[in-house]
């Protein structure tokens, strides 16, 4: 028995208004467009990021994930609720090319640890912020952290805010892209930040698939801050220490 094309036709319209209007159901219901406290357009850049990266010196190389999970922080997924310290500043801090281990931030809670202090900072580093971005993340984004309540917050700021006046800080242009300027970027992000189909998809993507490819960091400090700066190396500064 042959079915006319035009049944057929018949059929397939029915059955992909069908799917059409299931998914609307499932996201009617279980998706975030109604929820205030979802980050919308906002903090795109920053979260359930899953970047391979090389990290090379004099002495090493060491092949690594550059993770910054879910809530926006970099590392593994940690529950708003469960941290009680946090810090904040741009790429120093983020310091998106170096291992855990060698950041800032893995620095200091070793040291923690060494002496017996039952604490650990978690880093909310924006590659970029000045002092006006970290003032836009309460806004936008840690304010929307259920249950966000750390005992201690450190804001390290220097760098970006001497780069900066007040038109650039009154255009947000120093908050560490918290929000793309491309309208059609910011109506896109939107939605796949509110669908619950496409924020489940990008978990999967984020936990089995990272981003392919590596990124290559010598270690070496870069020449923009070398001629734009009066740049002090570690061994340098240990030696004109009082």
């Amino acid at each position: 028995m042959t079915i006319s094309f035009e049944k057929f036709i018949k059929i397939f319209s029915f059955n992909i208004l069908l799917i059409l209007f299931m998914i609307l159901l499932i996201e009617l219901f279980f998706g975030y467009w109604f929820d205030k406290d979802n980050f919308g357009p906002y903090m795109r850049e920053h979260r359930m990021k899953n970047q391979r990266i090389i990290y090379k010196n004099v002495n090493e190389e060491i092949q690594y994930f550059y993770r910054r999970n879910y809530y926006g922080f970099r590392g593994e997924d940690i529950s708003p609720s469960k941290i009680q310290a946090v810090i904040f500043g741009g790429s120093v801090i983020d310091e998106r090319y170096k291992p855990e281990q060698y950041t800032i931030t893995g620095f200091l809670n070793k040291r923690l640890k060494e002496n017996n202090f039952d604490i650990s900072f978690i880093n909310g580093g924006i590659e970029g912020q000045s002092s006006a971005g970290m003032v836009s993340n309460f806004k936008i984004w840690l304010n929307k952290l259920k249950e966000f309540s750390p005992k201690y917050i450190i804001f390290y700021v220097g760098i970006n805010d001497s780069r900066i006046n007040e038109n650039i800080v009154l255009s947000n242009e120093h908050d560490g892209h918290l929000l793309r300027n491309e309208k059609k970027a910011v109506f896109l992000d939107n939605i796949r930040s509110r669908s619950i189909l496409l924020d489940s998809l990008r978990k999967l993507k984020f936990k089995f698939l990272p981003k392919k490819g590596f990124v290559k960091y010598n270690g070496k400090v870069t020449r923009d801050y070398m001629d734009n700066y009066n740049f002090i190396t570690y061994e340098n500064a240990k030696k004109n220490m009082i």
